[in-house]
């Protein structure tokens, strides 16, 4: 069963997206989402988390997405690990299944997968 891991992430993109290729050939777009929340004491936290896009999306993806407009992504949450130094890091990135572009001023198309 490969949809008991369905994520939903809704944020504004970060920077720009990055497409590169795989040496097989593959796109495979990078990017950033960020979205906020409010912690018990009033102040305001930033939880940003990567992203990546895979295959012919990737590069629609890449020439759609700018910086600061607002997305829901539905995809899954990949974790690994690495070491450094000596120690342990994990990290966690959001492997993307379909994008849709929030209303903004400027646009509110879904992204063509």
């Amino acid at each position: 069963m490969n949809d008991i891991d369905t994520t939903f992430k809704t944020g504004r993109i970060v920077g720009e997206i990055e497409l590169r290729y795989s040496t097989g050939g593959m796109a495979i777009a990078d990017g950033k989402i960020c979205s906020s929340y409010q912690k018990k004491d009033g102040s305001h936290k930033d939880n940003t988390v990567k992203f990546n896009v895979f295959g012919a999306e990737a590069e629609k993806v890449s020439k759609m997405l700018k910086n600061g407009m607002s997305v829901m992504m539905e995809g899954r949450t990949n974790g690994s690990t690495r070491e450094y130094k000596g120690k342990t890091y994990h990290d966690c990135s959001f492997m993307v299944n379909k994008i849709k572009i929030l209303k903004d001023e400027e646009s509110s198309d879904e992204v063509p997968f």
